[in-house]
């Protein structure tokens, strides 16, 4: 990264140096000295500025990079981004009485991803004047660029309203709490509804966490790229809520934001009793498990499925002789039972294996498919039930020798196949991708036996297939 100068301590041995590389030429002007011996124009609050680095503007002696500085007062109250536009690759570095303050700082980046142009966030103590310097990034940066001064309003801490915005700042003093350097705001709500608090900077990596009644909520990327939201259903009462960075070295300017969401049309919000088939419920989790009902009146295929964009679904079923969970069947974190089940009452419990947030749950009853087991032959597809804690046994008759494939999918289960017979013992977990099963084998002609099972022991429905 370049320095837009050399400290004076260094200049006369640098200064040195290029004198006896070039030759001996003593009415070489000497190289610029600090931004604080340099003339400069001033740069106001809300205000821009224009200049250009030329072969004729001071040279960072370092690496011979151009500079240029420009002056600023900042009262005490405000924070103050300084942003370049430039037509080069730029360095921003900002002095205060010849100390460096803040920077260098090149083209904006956070975590790896690239923010925008040349920007520096700082927040003075009192009213001050600073100095800054912009630099070429290397000797081959001209040209011009434009200065802009940008003051904020910072609050850092008191009441967060529904439906208002605050625009705060993160720097080295602000308190660590636990992992994360945050500031803290109340959130007062009067009426139980769906609210969403929100967290944004072009600075650092978003994390909020939520506190109250109940309920302990943290989120990191759930706003897209590196901002942070939480929505939940919450009930009237006194919450606390920490915006802050995800890494302890986090810095600069944010904004947060708590507003009423409403529910999508027609979507019902139900965190607890009796479900109906077919209907799909909106729920918030924000600690413990949200438990359902249901009753089944004749043997059905019964498919439940519990999806979130904010958490790590977790289902779990109970009743008539079943006791399923399921964590990732439903895709990505979301999660999937798909069962045959007796008539009668069962009990399903929602949860989130970390944080929390809104989800989609949804119960599906069909005709139940016949129990898996029998004879099976090449050609053949079927689907079958399998029971929880045994396989399903097959017959597998092969006409002649020849390459096969036998594959096992599911949306319930981990499938799981295994064949043995005529000296062949193979089996297999997820060959099919996924979380399905597939055996490509060569056979003779003759009898074997095929097992059908989940890797879980869970009870599911499947599809097995012979080719």
């Amino acid at each position: 990264m370049a320095w837009p100068f050399v400290p004076v301590r260094n200049a006369l041995a640098i200064s040195t140096t290029l004198f006896l590389l070039a030759g001996c030429q003593p009415d070489r002007e000497p190289p610029a000295g600090p931004p604080a011996a340099q003339a400069a124009r001033e740069l106001a609050l809300d205000g821009s500025v224009r200049g250009e680095l030329t072969t004729q503007s001071a040279m960072n002696m370092n690496d011979g990079s151009r500079y240029d500085v420009v002056d600023v007062k900042v009262p005490g109250d405000k924070a103050v981004r300084i942003t370049l536009d430039s037509a080069f690759s730029g360095v921003l570095a900002l002095y205060r009485e010849g100390e460096l303050v803040e920077g260098p700082s090149g083209a904006q980046s956070c975590c790896g991803e690239s923010r925008g142009p040349a920007a520096l966030v700082f927040q003075p103590a009192a009213d001050a004047a600073y100095r800054i310097a912009v630099s070429g990034a290397d000797r081959r940066g001209f040209g011009p660029f434009s200065l802009q001064a940008s003051a904020i309003d910072i609050v850092n801490s008191g009441a967060l309203e529904s439906g208002k915005s605050l625009t705060g700042w993160l720097g080295r003093d602000t308190p660590l709490r636990g992992e994360h350097r945050a500031n803290v705001y109340d959130v007062n709500l009067t009426e139980a509804g769906l609210y969403e608090f929100t967290l944004r900077s072009q600075d650092f990596d978003a994390y909020l966490q939520l506190r109250g009644p109940g309920v302990e909520l943290e989120d990191d990327d759930s706003a897209g790229d590196l901002d942070a939201r939480i929505s939940a259903y919450l009930e009237p009462g006194a919450y606390s809520l920490r915006a802050g960075s995800l890494s302890q070295e986090g810095a600069g300017v944010y904004t947060v934001t708590s507003a009423r969401a409403e529910l999508p049309a027609g979507t019902v919000l139900q965190n607890d009793g009796e479900l109906t088939a077919g209907q799909a419920v909106m729920g918030s989790i924000s600690g413990k498990p949200r438990q359902y009902q249901f009753t089944v009146r004749e043997r059905s295929r019964l498919t439940l499925t519990m999806d979130s964009d904010q958490f790590d679904a977790y289902l779990e079923l109970r009743g008539a002789g079943v006791a399923l969970e399921d964590d990732d069947s439903g895709g990505g974190s979301n999660a999937r039972l798909d069962v045959v089940v007796e008539p009668g009452s069962y009990t399903i419990n929602a949860s989130a294996l970390s944080g929390g947030g809104m989800y989609r749950l949804l119960a599906q009853t069909g005709p139940a498919p016949a129990a898996g087991g029998g004879e099976i032959a090449p050609g053949r597809s079927m689907e079958a039930s399998l029971s929880s804690g045994r396989p399903d046994v097959y017959e597998l008759r092969i006409p002649r020798a020849g390459s096969y494939v036998v594959t096992m999918r599911s949306t319930g289960v981990d499938s799981y196949l295994k064949l043995s017979g005529n000296g062949v013992q193979v089996e297999d977990d997820d060959g099919a991708g996924n979380l399905d099963a597939r055996l490509a084998v060569d056979l003779a002609a003759g009898t074997y036996r095929l097992e059908a099972s989940s890797v879980d022991q869970n009870a599911g429905v499947y599809q097995l297939s012979v080719e």
